[in-house]
């Protein structure tokens, strides 16, 4: 825990002794300059895979403190953070997270199963331990036995990397036990909904295009969606395919939106016959939605605002159902999705498939 150890912006990071060890206080400085090149304080000279990592963090940020691992560059990591304001809160729901950063953009609203409380100290250490074991994480907070997450599929690209600190923090006592890897297994945990067949795990999409800010996709009555944003004869189409738990990661496949940006979703639904069915729609950050050119269902899920869905503006299949109106034969399902705001993905499930296939 010494400068010669570490690549860092100068003035991130200062290098002292704290509680007679060595150890490295970071600034944690603004949301602007969070998951960057700037912000991370980067381990010289060491390749993590699989291990355990332990480290001791004293908390001097009212925001967050965290750690990257398997870190190929700036823009690409498996990522673990305590939300400092929640110390000495054990009920707070979301006082650890573990993401992925891709592209530059950290998947917090994402993952929100990868979220969940914490005993974080206020003042003095809190130890963390990392069990890392391919796609397969444990992580103990101030406990040695209990696990404070379990992270069953790691959402990283890369199998191997650096070590970085980010986040206001003392950090200190770091050590890295490569291919420890007690009682963790190295497969990844079973995925739910990857037999469910009432998730819709694949789709075509179409390159983003700018929505300035206050553009809306419906016209003035609310009827429609304005022709010049509709997909045409002339559009392109890519598959896309479901990651786990029916997460459809326009991040991964776009990176994030500085400005915002919409694409557009398609799926056809062959019924055997005039019916409606219920669909659950998780969606990041707003939604149009259209079943053979009618407009059916229009939502906005932004983080902040009082329109924001649980939990916090997070992606969950549980943030809207609403009702698909089908008819007999094949039926054309068009989402348009929007974002400016970290991830972008949606997740979408029928209530029941009964006389339904989705090509």
């Amino acid at each position: 825990m010494t400068a010669a150890y570490w690549d860092a912006e100068p003035g991130r990071a200062e290098f002292i002794t704290h509680n007679a060890v060595p150890a490295i206080k970071i600034r944690g400085g603004g949301a602007g300059e969070l998951f960057t090149n700037r912000a991370q304080v980067v381990l010289k000279d060491v390749e993590f895979t699989n291990g355990t990592i332990h480290f001791d963090v004293e908390l001097t940020d009212f925001f967050l403190s965290a750690i990257h691992f398997r870190r190929a560059d700036a823009q690409h990591s498996d990522l673990f953070y305590l939300r400092t304001y929640r110390a000495d809160d054990p009920t707070g729901p979301d006082a650890v997270q573990y993401t992925a950063l891709t592209k530059g953009v950290a998947l917090w609203d994402l993952h929100p199963r990868y979220q969940g409380p914490a005993v974080l100290h206020k003042e003095g250490w809190n130890h963390i331990k990392l069990v890392v074991a391919d796609r397969h994480m444990q992580v103990f907070v101030n406990s040695e036995t209990d696990p404070t997450l379990v992270v069953p599929q790691l959402a990283g690209e890369a199998s191997a990397g650096r070590i970085a600190f980010e986040g206001g923090g003392i950090f200190a006592n770091l050590v890295i036990e490569p291919g420890d890897t007690p009682d963790v297994s190295p497969e990844a945990g079973f995925d739910p909904t990857r037999y469910d067949h009432r998730y819709l795990h694949s789709w075509e999409v179409t390159q983003p295009v700018a929505l300035p800010p206050g553009r809306e996709l419906v016209s003035a009555s609310g009827a429609s969606i304005y022709s010049e944003h509709l997909p045409s004869d002339e559009t392109v189409w890519e598959t896309i395919n479901a990651e786990r738990d029916g997460l459809v990661n326009l991040s991964r496949r776009f990176g994030g939106n500085e400005a915002r940006r919409v694409v557009w979703l398609k799926k056809t639904i062959t019924s055997r016959a005039d019916q409606s069915r219920q669909m659950s729609l998780g969606f990041s950050d707003e939604v149009w939605v259209l079943v053979n050119g009618r407009l059916v269902y229009v939502d906005k899920n932004l983080y902040g605002h009082p329109i924001m869905k649980d939990p916090f503006g997070q992606i969950s299949i549980d943030d809207t159902t609403f009702t698909l109106p089908l008819s007999a034969g094949e039926n054309e399902l068009l989402i348009g999705v929007a974002n400016s705001f970290f991830g972008w993905a949606i997740m979408a499930r029928l209530d029941n498939m009964d006389g339904i296939t989705a090509d």
